[in-house]
């Protein structure tokens, strides 16, 4: 059985961060890319409540998260500009 830390709607806003990404990369924009990859960091952290990038394990932290704190209204910016 599957089962996923997003629902559709994380997905959704993970996909289109990550599309943003490929855009980047795509005209060998790298330091955007990178700066995109950041955010994308932030998406994943927002719709997983917390769930640490690199160590699943450590899920459910959000409150200490070092890419949660302030990154929202970038999230938003990045998604729905």
């Amino acid at each position: 059985m599957f089962q996923s830390l997003v629902d559709e709607k994380g997905l959704v806003a993970i996909n289109t961060s990550v599309t943003k990404i490929q855009g980047a990369i795509d005209y060998l924009k790298w330091s955007d890319a990178t700066d995109l990859w950041g955010s994308t960091q932030t998406v994943v952290d927002i719709y997983t409540d917390g769930v640490n990038f690199y160590n699943i394990l450590q899920w459910g932290k959000q409150e200490e998260s070092m890419l949660f704190s302030g990154m929202a209204a970038l999230m938003s910016f990045l998604l729905f500009t």
